[in-house]
């Protein structure tokens, strides 16, 4: 569970970071990947089942 809490956490800081820094232009592009909240858990809760923890997935690829 350390671990797991380590992750959340790390997204957390991170996630918080990007807020930050995001500029409007940024944030409405954003703002469209996920249309419905089931969508974004279902997205985040993959990362956890399948133990990989990369929240930033959309970003990344």
């Amino acid at each position: 569970t350390d671990f797991v809490e380590g992750k959340i956490e790390a997204f957390l800081v991170n996630f918080g970071e990007k807020m930050v820094n995001l500029s409007d232009e940024a944030f409405q592009t954003q703002e469209c990947e996920d249309t419905q909240l089931g969508e974004e858990v279902d997205r985040n809760w993959f990362e956890v089942v399948t133990q990989q923890y990369v929240f930033d997935r959309l970003n990344k690829e």
